[in-house]
């Protein structure tokens, strides 16, 4: 806030808190602070904030979350500060800087408030000008001025835009000065945390878009090639026509290609170590593979143009939408996981100690994911059981993934829902469709001597799927 405007709440600060008693000590986040004085009436939270587009000092009663260990510089002003009294509160003239006097019985420290923007610091000296410790250290070689334990203070040089820094505010009628303050100051952090939340959808949006492209990419590159393939029935009913034009050890042959328009040449490659037959043979299956890649193709690569002409429309509609229908667009993206949410700390550290992903299917059945190839082999060796079903996506690298029957027949729905994440855990993810195998655990044996993660299957069906978790709940 502006040196001018800060005059203002110091002196109602000073009217409010001067000689309370330090009650508690807390530090929300790396860049604030929330100490707690009581009055001998009430109980008023001062609030720091050295956040560098707007620091602030006003007093709350808004209740903020804070760290489950107090972090080091809330600590030591706990150690130090609390039961001491709050004997003033001063300004050094015209400028963003605060010193809140602290004394007890033979002890006295100073809180020094450096409310300058980038450069915003709290730092505890005592009463023989030497740093207790601060908010943020600085330390080292072309540092204009060190902060650390045990140096020195030094007053902060004056910025270069001295006093006319900061931020604005105005008072409403019947409104307190500290009352606009944290008005404004929860106003603009408010702002800004939906102008950054907005700048990572449209990143989000923006990258979906990247993969979706390259995704088709990818498809029509598939095609150039099917198309290639597809071209090599014609040589092997060539090779089988002039059967006898053909000699074992050759690399290439011109065969008589009989047209409405007379014969023409058609030279041939062929690999020297397979006869005529195996020669036809080969192309033959080249092209019923490309036959094949082609027909799904037919299907996969409009879709693939239909999901990035969506994730545009959504773009596009999140810049022009309102508030109201952003967050509805927000929870939309959500559901069909174009956006992730972000998980807690302690959901994520629960995730990690389990050498497995868990995840409960729609209709109560528990389906366990490998992690790793060690996962992989954790899951068949010790969570397996008779009557569980195994899947895997065919013939790409991914995950294990084993659905726990638990004494039930297992329904067609948990098989697909567990099918998608095998999918969804598989070097295929990116595909629209993905072949997954599914069959009971009874038939897969590992592989004795081979890699991690390595098995044998004996006998499997398969099912087509898209690799999406959907609205699985992680268990």
């Amino acid at each position: 806030m502006k040196a001018v405007l800060l005059k203002e709440v110091v002196a109602e600060l000073s009217e409010r808190i001067s000689n309370s008693i330090v009650a508690k000590v807390y530090e929300p986040s790396a860049r604030e602070l929330l100490i707690y004085l009581y009055t001998g009436r009430t109980q008023e939270g001062l609030f720091i904030s050295t956040h560098p587009k707007y620091s602030s000092i006003f007093l709350t009663k808004k209740k903020m979350k804070n760290p489950e260990r107090p972090p080091r510089f809330c600590s030591l002003l706990r150690s130090r500060l609390s039961g001491l009294k709050l004997v003033e509160v001063k300004q050094k003239e015209n400028e963003r800087i605060l010193n809140l006097i602290f004394t007890g019985t033979e002890v006295e420290y100073t809180l020094v408030v450096e409310l300058t923007g980038k450069s915003s610091n709290v730092i505890l000296t005592d009463g023989k000008g030497t740093v207790i410790d601060s908010l943020r250290h600085f330390k080292g070689e072309g540092i204009e001025r060190e902060v650390y334990p045990g140096a020195e203070f030094v007053e902060l040089p004056l910025p270069k835009e001295g006093a006319r820094g900061g931020f604005e505010f105005t008072k409403k009628d019947n409104e307190s000065y500290l009352e606009a303050a944290e008005r404004t100051y929860f106003a603009l952090i408010k702002k800004d945390e939906k102008e950054f939340e907005a700048s990572e959808i449209r990143r989000a949006l923006r990258t979906e878009i990247k993969k979706r492209k390259r995704k088709i990419q990818n498809l029509e590159a598939d095609r150039t090639n099917a198309v290639r393939l597809q071209g090599g029935r014609k040589k092997g009913e060539l090779i089988i026509a002039n059967f006898n034009s053909v000699e074992k050890g050759a690399e290439k042959v011109a065969l008589n290609d009989y047209t409405e328009e007379g014969v023409k040449k058609v030279v041939v490659r062929l690999d020297p170590k397979l006869g005529a037959k195996d020669n036809a043979e080969r192309y033959f299956k080249r092209a019923k593979k490309g036959e094949t890649t082609l027909k799904m193709l037919k299907e996969r690569l409009p879709a693939a143009v239909e999901e990035l002409h969506t994730v545009e429309k959504y773009l596009k509609s999140f810049d022009e939408a309102g508030e109201k229908e952003k967050e509805e667009l927000i929870e939309k993206l959500y559901k069909e996981k174009l956006l992730k949410r972000k998980i807690s700390k302690k959901e994520e550290k629960k995730e990690k100690a389990l050498p497995y992903r868990a995840f409960l299917s729609s209709d109560g059945f528990s389906l366990l994911c490998g992690k790793s190839s060690k996962s992989n082999d954790t899951l068949l060796r010790e969570k397996a059981a008779s009557g569980d079903m195994w899947l895997h996506a065919k013939d790409v690298s991914g995950s294990h993934v084993i659905i726990k029957a638990s004494g039930r027949v297992i329904s067609k729905k948990a098989i697909i829902e567990a099918a998608r994440v095998a999918a969804f855990y598989s070097r295929a993810k990116e595909q629209s469709k993905v072949e997954v195998i599914v069959t009971d655990v009874k038939f897969v044996r590992k592989v004795k001597g081979a890699a991690s993660g390595s098995v044998n299957v004996s006998e499997f069906d398969t099912v087509l799927v898209e690799p999406t978790l959907g609205t699985l709940r992680k268990r």
